[in-house]
């Protein structure tokens, strides 16, 4: 088709009456193309957020940037669609991509544009389209913004130039606005003047009104001057997270909580991958009562784009940062979504983050108890073992060295169960980083509550070498209370094994300390009733080796039993009292035994 206008108009020239030489090139050489020496100006294609609209979001692109090149060249170079594509092609995308706006800077930064235009295609009502564009300087901290809905029947084309047509005059504003911009500091006054100018050619343009509320905050400015013209920077680029930032403080400074909470609900619209806005948001929302404002920024994207992935992640830190069983889930599922959407994308974040979750109790439950005799039930919130497991072992599989994840295993194991699973990850996990013994802790403490306070002592020679003293009074506590004192209980007693833990236990802590009171209350009373218990066969066999082991364990049992007394003075006493008997009838035995 494109062949046959070619010889078409070939024809009509060839015939016309036009004589020959008036058809001919002149002999002088052609006047040269006026050189631009503006700076770069990228106009991606707008971002879709369904695959089926890519193609229409490239004409409409096509649009806009022709348009653009006619009345922008008094101000910027605009970059082609061929260069755009040729840096494309270098990047390993296809021509013509659509970019999501990040990636699209990226782009601008590559190709050495100082201005971008980003824009969003939205799809409406019958079928028809909805352009959001963005025109700010590649470093400023707001630009202009319109939106745009599409006519009936209009070309795709013809609508990009129209989008292009409505930022005009935020063309026209730009120099003066980013005059007030480079300028605020040092001559306010003049700053001011320009940004009046930006503001006659464009109305609520954001950068301008972004510097005059600077230079008002640097005046100390009453408040809400300072607020209006703020607002007025949103109300022309409601993308400028500056804008909305310096807003935010000044709705604080006034003491305005509820537009405080919308105005940091408009800043995760804009930044929702913002980690310490994140932190900073679900911390003011609690403070605020309003704990669920970043979960509904959250899902109000998603109605939009379903397989957005940023705003999944926000799903998740909003659901998690709320703490309630409920949202545990709600925050496993979130990054279950993020998991599904792209798998390959799973890093060392994404598993502690999606391990933590699942380690949150969120299945409802009831328990029951005994109470004097009575059978209680009562609401419970247990852990999804099965989810918790599951996670884990994706996390540790993948990234086998990384510490947090091991130790996020070692946990899984130790909830769930099998524990000598937990015990091989601990071991594992030991020989790999010992910066953090919280996992080692937690599984030792499960060994101790599953009555296998044995397999927990290993551990305790590592917790005394490489922990701090908080390690060290928790480990002595999960072998003492935990694991050896149920066995003074137990029927029959387990004495000899209740006095093995505690002998580990006292070495972990200084003598003051009350985990050292309670290991010595166990070995004190441990140690005297196998004393105790071995005094019959010393004296009817005359043994000597029975007695001088009952002597090893008066010389043990004494002191531990006074260290121990303020645990419980009335236990204590039944036993204290009745030591110096036994040691003078010991050492009565030895003399007699021991020839």
């Amino acid at each position: 088709m494109r062949l046959t206008s070619v010889l078409a108009l070939g024809l009509v020239v060839g015939t016309s009456g036009t004589p020959l030489a008036a058809q001919l090139r002149s002999g002088r050489p052609p006047l040269p193309e006026q050189l631009n020496n503006n700076p770069r100006l990228l106009v991606a294609n707008p971002f879709s957020f369904s695959s089926t609209d890519s193609a229409s979001a490239v004409r409409v692109g096509i649009g806009m940037r022709d348009r653009i090149s006619k009345f922008g060249d008094k101000w910027w170079r605009v970059i082609t669609r061929q260069q755009m594509n040729d840096a494309l092609l270098q990047y390993a995308y296809p021509i013509d991509a659509v970019l999501p706006p990040l990636v699209a800077r990226q782009l601008a930064n590559s190709l050495q544009a100082r201005g971008l235009v980003l824009s969003t295609l939205l799809r409406g009502d019958g079928g028809r389209y909805t352009v959001e564009a963005r025109l700010a300087g590649l470093n400023d901290d707001a630009g202009h913004m319109v939106r745009i809905a599409q006519l009936p029947n209009q070309a795709l084309e013809e609508f990009g130039a129209k989008v292009a047509d409505s930022l005009q005059n935020a063309f026209k504003a730009l120099p003066d606005a980013k005059l007030c911009d480079n300028t605020k500091a040092t001559a306010a006054e003049k700053a001011t003047e320009s940004a009046i100018k930006a503001l006659r050619l464009q109305p609520n343009h954001g950068l301008a009104e972004y510097c005059v509320a600077q230079i008002h905050i640097a005046k100390k400015a009453p408040v809400d001057t300072i607020i209006n013209h703020l607002k007025g920077a949103t109300k022309g680029d409601w993308l400028s997270l500056p804008a909305w930032t310096s807003l935010a403080v000044q709705y604080q400074a006034k003491g305005d909580s509820t537009q405080t909470i919308n105005t940091f609900q408009e800043m995760l619209r804009v930044a929702p991958t913002n980690e310490s806005l994140r932190k900073e948001a679900f911390r003011l929302f609690q403070n605020y009562g309003r704990p669920d404002a970043a979960e509904q920024v959250a899902d109000e994207g998603l109605k939009l784009d379903q397989a957005n992935a940023d705003l999944w992640d926000l799903k998740f830190g909003a659901c998690i940062a709320q703490g309630t069983p409920e949202k545990n889930k709600c925050a496993v599922d979130a990054l279950e979504q993020v998991y599904a959407l792209d798998s390959t994308k799973a890093d060392t974040t994404f598993y502690t983050k999606i391990t933590f979750a699942a380690s949150r109790p969120s299945i409802p439950s009831k328990v029951t108890i005994d109470s004097a005799g009575t059978k209680l039930t009562r609401d419970s919130v247990l852990i999804d073992t099965e989810r918790f497991v599951r996670w884990a072992r994706k996390g540790a599989g993948k990234y086998p060295n990384n510490a947090i994840l091991l130790g996020q295993l070692a946990e899984a194991y130790g909830v769930a169960g099998p524990l000598d699973s937990a015990v091989s990850v601990t071991r594992r996990l030991m020989a790999v980083d010992s910066s953090d013994l919280t996992p080692v802790l937690k599984v030792a403490k499960a060994l101790a509550e599953a009555k296998r306070g044995r397999d927990a002592v290993p551990f305790a020679p590592y917790v005394e070498r490489l922990g701090g003293s908080e390690d060290k009074q928790n480990m002595s506590l999960i072998l003492a209370q935990i694991a050896a004192f149920p066995l003074l209980q137990s029927t029959p007693p387990d004495y000899d094994q209740a006095a093995e833990l505690a002998r580990v236990a006292v070495k972990l802590v200084p003598p003051e300390a009350r985990a050292a009171q309670l290991a010595n209350f166990v070995l004190g009373l441990s140690t005297f009733q196998i004393m105790v218990a071995k005094d019959k066969p010393a004296f009817d066999t005359k043994s000597c080796p029975l007695a001088q082991e009952m002597k090893i364990l008066l010389d043990e049992s004494g002191p531990a039993l006074t260290a121990g007394r303020s645990i419980s003075p009335t236990t204590i006493d039944r036993y204290l009292p009745h030591h110096p008997t036994y040691v003078t009838r010991v050492d009565q035995m030895i003399k007699a035994y021991c020839k």
